[in-house]
């Protein structure tokens, strides 16, 4: 399932060819899968649920700007629309609950069994129920955030364009360990084995040590920021690190890198 500047394509992925095609308009997020639905939004702010054999519509709904969908959970999709969250149904399309920010959210959130968590470009970080939308905790960084939160464990991982990376406790939202990079983070991080990955600004690809968040291992595939005062160049990584069979995955100025983990 793919989403391209004119819709939505399904795509046989054994044969490669076009099962269908939903012309809704640009998709800036994308499509989630969940049994025999895909939900997906267009750059208008309309929320679509497809059937995933045929492409029909099941539903759709209106927001007011477009919609950033998130993974889906207990039948419920969390969609960031410009400064609100909306917990929307997937069966019907009914919006559950909505909870505003003081921010911009400009990254998908992230359901976990009770709760979803997502950034705002009012600095926060927020952890809502995910059945009643209702506020269980926040914690503010420096600036805004770009990024999706990820959870592992008892820990939600997220990055700040106020150049920190973030651990913090899941249940209360108290910070359990942070690292500073250079620069902003746009790049979501990935959970592998006992390490967190992500790209920042600042030309790095890093892998830190869930637990404690200290450096165990990064990647600079071209450009990066250093200590020289005068070093002003960097190769920023936005891309979203994707890890598999010990290998990690991530894009940066259009070339797409492979790179072993050096402790496999």
């Amino acid at each position: 399932m793919i989403g391209t500047e004119k819709g939505v394509c399904a795509i046989d992925k054994d044969t490669q060819a076009i099962k269908w095609y939903q012309y809704i308009g640009q998709t800036y997020s994308k499509p989630i899968i969940n049994k025999n639905r895909v939900i997906a939004s267009n750059s208008n702010g309309s929320l679509y649920a497809f059937d995933i054999n045929s492409g029909n519509v099941q539903w759709s709904c209106e927001l007011p700007y477009l919609g950033l969908v998130s993974n889906i959970k207990h039948d419920i999709t969390c969609v960031g629309s410009y400064n609100i969250c909306y917990g929307i149904n997937i069966k019907d399309g009914d919006t559950q609950w909505k909870f505003n920010t003081d921010g911009k959210i400009t990254a998908p959130p992230r359901i976990d069994e009770k709760s979803v968590y997502f950034g705002s470009w009012d600095g926060n970080v927020y952890a809502l129920d995910i059945s009643t939308g209702k506020k269980k905790w926040t914690f503010n960084t420096g600036w805004g955030i770009d990024t999706t939160p990820t959870i592992s464990d008892n820990l939600v991982y997220v990055g700040s364009n106020d150049n920190i990376f973030y651990a913090l406790d899941k249940d209360n939202g108290e910070l359990i360990w942070f690292y500073n990079c250079k620069s902003a983070i746009h790049s979501s991080p990935t959970v592998y084995g006992e390490f967190v990955f992500f790209g920042s600004d600042d030309g790095r690809l890093y892998a830190l040590n869930k637990t404690n968040g200290d450096l165990e291992w990064d990647f600079i595939p071209e450009y990066s920021l250093t200590d020289d005062a005068n070093n002003y160049l960097t190769t920023p990584i936005i891309s979203d690190p994707i890890v598999e069979n010990s290998i990690v995955y991530i894009s940066s100025k259009g070339i797409l890198y492979a790179e072993r983990l050096p402790w496999s």
